[in-house]
């Protein structure tokens, strides 16, 4: 009888190696501004790996998400940031600086004014009006 051809299998990696390698993809990415080709050179170079797609997309995956968090916190800080110099120009009754606040608030949360937010100033008071859609 015929033996069956043995598959050749790629080269295992323990978990704490697999994220090593892409922490390394990472700083590569970043900091080398690796393509795709200098990453597929790199990694195949360096750590014997045949299939370097999984790792490219679980380092861009890692990068998208690190950014993103980033980001998200940056908006909380402004919000929060201008949230309070709206009341302060309330108890100041500095109308203008107060308006400005509200457009810029209305710009961060992505309000396009004149699409989705109305502000009128008329006799001292300051309405706003929101088109929610349906």
């Amino acid at each position: 009888m015929s033996e069956k051809p043995k598959k050749k299998v790629g080269r295992k990696f323990t978990k704490a190696k697999k994220q090593q390698i892409i922490n390394e993809g990472i700083d590569h990415i970043l900091f080398s501004h690796f393509t795709w080709n200098d990453f597929q050179k790199w990694i195949r170079e360096e750590h014997t790996v045949k299939d370097s797609n999984p790792y490219w997309k679980e380092c861009w995956s890692n990068i998208t998400n690190r950014f993103e968090e980033e980001k998200n916190d940056l908006v909380k800080k402004h919000l929060h940031h201008l949230y309070d110099l709206h009341r302060r120009c309330i108890e100041n009754k500095d109308r203008a600086t107060e308006r400005a606040t509200l457009v810029d608030i209305a710009k961060i949360l992505g309000i396009q004014e004149g699409q989705k937010l109305s502000i009128n100033s008329e006799n001292g008071k300051i309405e706003i009006n929101l088109d929610l859609g349906d």
